[in-house]
């Protein structure tokens, strides 16, 4: 169960890090590996597992092309940007609910107790950054601009309040707890 969380919070780690030198150093689709790796580990046994597996295995496909910045004009990139963040939102809520469903269902409640403000929230808060961030073309420069700094900063610290979760989540040694009643 450890590894797995340590795979997804590597997997997080190379998707939600952006470092670049001509190339991205920090592949999303190496990172999209780690967390099939992960969830293969975590939750394979969960009846909507194999529908997740099959996201992430096109998500690792069509990441390829994003990591490399092949050939994509700049109109059409803002498309692409666009559906591109409604897609990782979708998976990321799914992904957070099958992990945190299956782990009440397998009694790892501490573990599931730690996931639970954070597929709770994330997924909205994401949802409201990109709801926001599509009228911003459409007010005033001054606060288009001070409306992208927050989206940023919001983005920001959702990616770090998951990857600390995940890295948290991956160094806990919880034993399967039976439920009393």
């Amino acid at each position: 169960m450890n590894k797995g969380f340590h795979h997804l919070f590597i997997g997080f780690l190379f998707i939600l890090l952006d470092i670049r030198f001509f190339i991205d150093v920090l592949p999303d689709s190496l990172g999209y590996f780690f967390i099939s790796k992960g969830i293969t580990e975590i939750a394979q046994s969960h009846k909507h597992y194999s529908k997740l597996y099959f996201a992430t295995c096109f998500l690792i496909i069509v990441a390829i092309p994003l990591d490399l910045n092949v050939g994509i004009t700049s109109g059409f990139s803002d498309y692409l940007v666009f559906t591109w963040r409604v897609i990782w939102v979708v998976y990321l809520y799914y992904l957070l609910s099958i992990l945190y469903s299956h782990l009440v269902n397998e009694n790892y409640l501490c573990l599931a107790k730690s996931l639970k403000s954070l597929s709770n929230k994330v997924p909205i808060i994401l949802l409201i950054s990109l709801f926001i961030s599509t009228f911003l073309m459409n007010i005033p420069h001054n606060w288009a601009g001070n409306l992208s700094i927050l989206i940023v900063i919001v983005e920001a610290t959702v990616s770090i309040w998951m990857i600390v979760v995940f890295n948290k989540l991956s160094k806990t040694k919880e034993k399967k707890q039976a439920i009393f009643e």
